[in-house]
Order: C-alpha cells, then sequence, then structure tokens
C-alpha cells in the first residue's frame, strides 16, 4: 500500500473512531500523525479542516466537555464574525457541530461562542452569550412541535426580553430581524 493510500486509509479509521468516541477517535488520529502533537491547536484545526467527515453531534459533545476546553477556546478563536449578525453568526458556529443534549455543554459551548462574537465585533461577551442562548431559546420556542402554538413566543415578547440585556441596549429593530429570520429559517440544531 502507497504512503498516500495508508495515510488517507488511516484518516478514514480515525474520522471513523472520533464519530463512535470522540477521545479514541483524537488518540487514534495523533498516533497516526493526522493531528500534528495534539494540541488544542492542533485538534481544533482538524476539526474544522475535516468536518465534512466528522458527526456534527459528536464535535459538539466533544467540544462541550470540560476536559476539552482548551480545544473549544481555539476552535472558536478559528472563527471570524466581522460584520455578522449573531443569528447569521450562531447558523455559521453551527455548520460543523451540533449543540449538545447536556445543559452544561450547551453552555460551555455558548459561552465561548459569545466571547468570540464579542471580540470579533466588539460587543460586550456576556451580552453576545446571552443573546445567543436567547436566539437558541427562540428556535426552540418557534420550532418545536412540543410548544402549543398559543404559547409561542411572539416578535414583541422576544424583543422585550432581550433589548436590555447586560445593558448592551440592542435595538429593536435588530432584535426584530433576528426574531423574522429564526422564525422564517430555523437553525441546524439537530443532526
Amino acid at each position: 500500500m502507497a504512503a498516500s493510500e495508508r495515510h488517507s486509509s488511516t484518516l478514514t479509521t480515525g474520522a471513523s473512531q472520533f464519530n463512535s468516541n470522540p477521545i479514541l477517535g483524537i488518540s487514534y488520529l495523533v498516533q497516526h500523525g493526522h493531528v500534528n502533537k495534539g494540541t488544542p491547536a492542533d485538534i481544533a484545526r482538524f476539526l474544522h479542516e475535516h468536518s465534512d467527515q466528522l458527526d456534527k453531534k459528536m464535535v459538539g459533545d466533544y467540544l462541550g466537555s470540560a476536559c476539552n476546553a482548551p480545544v473549544l477556546q481555539e476552535y472558536v478563536n478559528a472563527m471570524e464574525f466581522q460584520g455578522v449578525a449573531i443569528d447569521a453568526a450562531i447558523r455559521r458556529f453551527l455548520g460543523d457541530l451540533r449543540l449538545p443534549d447536556e445543559s452544561q455543554k450547551i453552555d460551555r459551548i455558548l459561552e465561548k461562542f459569545g466571547e468570540r462574537f464579542a471580540v470579533t465585533c466588539a460587543s460586550n461577551a456576556e451580552a453576545a452569550f446571552m443573546l445567543a442562548f436567547a436566539v437558541v431559546l427562540l428556535q426552540t420556542d418557534l420550532h418545536s412541535p412540543r410548544v402549543a402554538e398559543a404559547v409561542k413566543m411572539s416578535k414583541t415578547q422576544f424583543v422585550l426580553i432581550t433589548r436590555d440585556i447586560d445593558d448592551a441596549a440592542f435595538s429593536e429593530d435588530y432584535l426584530g430581524g433576528i426574531y423574522d429570520r429564526i422564525k422564517e429559517t430555523p437553525l441546524s440544531l439537530l443532526v
């Protein structure tokens, strides 16, 4: 077997292992030279570069684990959101991962997203985190079949709830636009 075929084969095997057990998959990929030195930056780079081969739910679960916080930090640091509304940034962010089921993991991921969004968009990190969380909750409220139509959040309610998050004073037009876009096109929160 030629070296390039062997490299491709071990990459495919490593991605498959990651999709079953991310920790074992990363270990295998490091051993076979697909993730340079196994540093958080190397792992994050691999997750971005090979996202088409990785299970998005497993990527989210892996990044949301407390022990992988340095990888999550490097993962979000590789993303740029300048000049993009927060809902568009969330869509871009969720392009290669899905939020895990566990609330603590979701919180960790959205907190790091909020920090990065704030850095690239010159805004308040806490406000960005809280608004990102509100957008995910809005998504669930508007698009979950478990929420009755009569109790779904209105645009006015969303604007009232979010306009003064952490004294950020988001404009009603900005928040209303977020509401309209989420209502029209759901986020990809599930596989």
